[in-house]
């Protein structure tokens, strides 16, 4: 048998793919944060680069959503950055 690869959905489009193909935001006691380790300790929730590209995400706003609270406008404009590769 093969190792294991963890398969996670992406909260916009419900595309499934491999962990490491998506963004991670995680929620913790001191904020939103995009997670590039892919392991910080939180809520986490994903998004397939295909929908980081899309400019409706400010509009859809499935990060409020996922999380169930309204997301600061500074954690969609850190997920402009990682798209950029900046984060």
């Amino acid at each position: 048998m093969g190792k294991h690869i963890p398969i996670r959905e992406c909260i916009c489009c419900r595309r499934k793919d491999e962990k490491q193909n998506y963004c991670r935001i995680v929620k913790t006691k001191e904020g939103f944060f995009v997670d590039s380790t892919h392991k910080k300790e939180g809520r986490g929730a994903y998004i397939c680069p295909a929908c980081l590209n899309d400019p409706a995400l400010l509009k859809k706003r499935p990060l409020d959503r996922a999380f169930r609270q309204k997301v600061p406008e500074g954690v969609y404009a850190a997920l402009a950055d990682a798209r950029e590769g900046k984060a």
